[in-house]
């Protein structure tokens, strides 16, 4: 049945328009509603007078398009931002969109429709008398250094490098043919802030250091002279 306010053709069953909320009645009964008034005064309520013919093409006709629907007559009239469709009941939004082209009221529901284009990556300019380095030509793990110390063997003039910041010393790095050379560890050197430190670690306490100039001892030092070990003992009262 079509709606004679909007042109919307509903179903035959209906009793109101969908699209305008106009009651519906059928060019029968409101052509006998109009022919014979008095019928239906009295008891039976008003009668039902048929709306006027709407200024606009039925949406649904051959001809009909939403974008070359002619504009309302009445600015009271809703249409649609989006398609121009109208009339409309009620402006669109997320719970009633238009039943034309389902716009919502924001720029949300266009632009899903119409994504806009991705821009293009623009590169940065290189800076002027730039140049391009291959990676193998730039060494990004540049490691300090190792400390590195010579022992030289008085008696062969033998040379023995090692480097670290901490060299262990034992009778396989030192000399494996030497029994008095502890096997495990006999003593170790140790660098720190730019000097080498000397420590026993052998078991009987047999790794010296030659004496040049002025050297503090302690109590229970032990020193060589000639071919004799003493070991200095400082009284306390002295101490």
């Amino acid at each position: 049945m079509r709606c004679y306010e909007c042109g919307y053709q509903n179903q035959s069953d209906v009793k109101v328009c969908v699209k305008c909320g106009t009651k519906l009645t059928s060019s029968g009964s409101g052509g006998q509603a109009q022919s014979n008034p008095a019928a239906s005064s009295g008891d039976q309520g008003a009668a039902t007078v048929r709306g006027k013919v709407a200024s606009a093409p039925a949406w649904d006709g051959e001809n009909a398009s939403p974008k070359k629907m002619s504009e309302p007559v009445d600015a009271s009239i809703l249409k649609c931002d989006a398609c121009g469709y109208y009339p409309l009941r009620n402006k669109p939004a997320s719970d009633s969109p238009c039943p034309n082209c389902g716009y919502k009221g924001s720029d949300e529901s266009l632009s899903k429709e119409q994504p806009a284009p991705m821009p293009e990556k623009s590169k940065p300019a290189a800076p002027s008398g730039a140049k391009t380095m291959r990676i193998g030509q730039v060494n990004i793990s540049k490691e300090a250094p190792k400390p590195k110390l010579i022992l030289v063997d008085e008696n062969k003039n033998a040379e023995q490098a090692y480097e670290g910041e901490k060299i262990s010393l034992n009778r396989t790095n030192l000399a494996p043919e030497n029994s008095s050379i502890s096997s495990k560890e006999h003593a170790t050197f140790t660098h720190k802030d730019g000097k080498w430190t000397l420590e026993d670690k052998s078991s009987n306490g047999a790794t010296f250091i030659q004496v040049k100039g002025k050297t503090t001892v302690e109590s229970g030092s032990l020193i060589i002279l000639g071919d004799k070990v003493f070991r200095v003992e400082i009284p306390e009262s002295e101490e």
